[in-house]
């Protein structure tokens, strides 16, 4: 067994504004997903209190990539979700 460790390649480097916040908004939901799984399987209150304000983070993010994609990007509301 190799690890296998993050690197730029993970990093998706579209062409078009509007591809990459479709990229950027689906790896914060993703990420969402993945820490909420994560506070389902720990136990430890602390861990899952400092998951609960990573969350709340990537929930700000989610935000704003939506806020700029309505901004600049036609038609996001026709393909949103």
């Amino acid at each position: 067994y190799f690890p296998v460790y993050w690197n730029a390649s993970y990093v998706y480097y579209g062409v078009e504004v509007c591809d990459r916040l479709t990229a950027d908004i689906a790896g914060e939901k993703e990420a969402i997903q993945n820490y909420r799984k994560h506070q389902d399987l720990i136990a430890d209150p602390y861990i899952r209190q400092l998951l609960e304000r990573i969350i709340m983070d990537e929930e700000h993010h989610l935000k704003l990539f939506y806020q700029v994609a309505a901004k600049y990007c036609p038609r996001w509301e026709e393909v949103r979700d």
